[in-house]
């Protein structure tokens, strides 16, 4: 492997969605390749300085709920509001339609 592949590979392999063959090729050029190391251990490195970066602090997401049943209820209020001037207009011609079909398939057929 060489060190465009690596790179290909090395984010399925921090993540351990690798199969084996291709996980041993990699770390062999790891073994073989410094460059790649140093970055495989730096992308490490940050990987762990983030996720405890995000453990010491706890999160606060009372304002995301608050916003996000907001945007909900604004959007039910919409559908309420609109439903019932397009729902009207569409009983009505589906009234028309089906009146149509019963008298065209009801009167009997005339031959000239």
């Amino acid at each position: 492997m060489n060190c465009s592949g690596a790179n290909h590979v090395m984010p399925l392999y921090l993540s351990g969605e690798i199969d084996t063959k291709v996980m041993a090729e990699f770390e062999l050029h790891l073994q073989r390749c410094a460059m790649c190391a140093r970055e495989v251990e730096q992308i490490r490195l940050n990987d762990d300085l983030l996720r405890n970066a995000f453990a010491r602090r706890p999160l606060d997401d009372r304002d995301l709920r608050a916003r996000f049943w907001s945007q909900i209820s604004i959007s039910k209020n919409k559908r309420l509001r609109f439903r019932p001037v397009y729902m009207l207009p569409i009983a009505a011609l589906l009234l028309l339609i089906i009146g149509a079909g019963i008298i065209y398939f009801t009167l009997p057929y005339t031959s000239s």
